[in-house]
């Protein structure tokens, strides 16, 4: 029972320093199609996306963060045609549970809020033409150049923050992982030196049985060949004197047993704890993970 307890333990330390190993969402295309009176942004991912969003302002833009999701194959920077989007950023923070792939579409006029749908793995962005659009592209102002690469230079320097914010946790949850790992590896190997001293025991407790059969043939066999009188009652007293001697070993075997059992049970304790504060040192950077990330929406 000892035994299936401590490979159960060993388990949910493995368990827990596995728990990030997430399967991710695989977004593998982020295209824009000009559709008329709409642009529309497809992202398609292999499963269906968990994902949020939310708008900035100055300069107007709109971003769309998909929960451990990762980007492959997917260029990091779109610039469509067509005046309405002027950039498509595709940035990748976070890693294992906590990846996010974050689309983020800044646009060259103010725009009324998109219209997200989920169709299959694919995630679909609908954003509506404003009104006149078209003529006011058509006269831009003198110092329109000028302006827009300022503005581009803006968002440059703010895409830079963004990726070098990224870094920072990225970094961080590396460090994290690798002291989960470490503690897992303490947790494996507590769990396999108290196995090892369990067969240890075990072992002893069959060699000492094994003695004292031994023993009780031997004194039978004696008492057998003796025949009466003094050689029955000298087998007979050695017989017992073997059997105190027995007796006192099964004694000590029984207190040795006992110690073990004790240290074994703190080894299974310290283990369980130590899953546990594991356990809960992950709760605790996923949840600053969420807050970060709800912080950054806010900003």
């Amino acid at each position: 029972m000892r035994l299936r307890l401590a490979l159960a333990l060993a388990a949910t330390a493995l368990a827990s320093a596995a728990r990030a190993q997430v399967e991710l969402n695989v977004v593998s295309a982020v295209e824009v199609r000009d559709e008329g009176a709409e642009v529309v942004v497809s992202i398609r991912g292999t499963k269906p996306p968990n994902f949020t969003t939310f708008s900035m302002a100055d300069p107007p833009r709109f971003v769309i963060d998909l929960s451990e999701s990762r980007f492959q194959g997917v260029p990091d920077d779109l610039a469509p045609r067509g005046g309405l989007i002027e950039v498509v950023k595709n940035l990748s923070y976070g890693s294992d549970a906590t990846s996010i792939a974050r689309v983020m579409i800044a646009f060259t006029v103010e725009v009324d809020p998109p219209d997200v749908q989920t169709v299959g793995e694919t995630l679909l962005v609908k954003i509506a033409k404003p009104a006149g659009m078209a003529v006011a592209a058509a006269a831009p102002a003198p110092d329109a150049g000028r302006a827009r690469a300022d503005e581009e230079a803006r968002k440059q320097a703010e895409i830079a923050a963004l990726q070098a914010e990224a870094e920072r946790k990225s970094r961080e949850d590396a460090e994290m992982r690798a002291q989960q790992e470490a503690r897992a590896a303490t947790a494996r190997e507590a769990a396999a030196v108290a196995a090892a001293g369990r067969e240890e025991q075990e072992k002893r407790a069959r060699a000492e049985e094994e003695a004292r059969r031994q023993a009780e043939a031997e004194a039978t066999a004696r008492a057998e060949v003796a025949g009466q009188g003094k050689a029955d009652e000298k087998a007979r007293r050695e017989a017992e004197e073997q059997a105190k001697e027995l007796a006192k070993a099964e004694e000590k075997a029984r207190r040795e047993a006992e110690k073990q059992a004790k240290e074994l049970a703190k080894a299974e304790e310290k283990a369980r704890r130590e899953a546990e504060k594991q356990a809960k040192e992950l709760a605790k950077a996923e949840e600053k993970a969420r807050r970060e990330a709800e912080e950054q929406a806010k900003e």
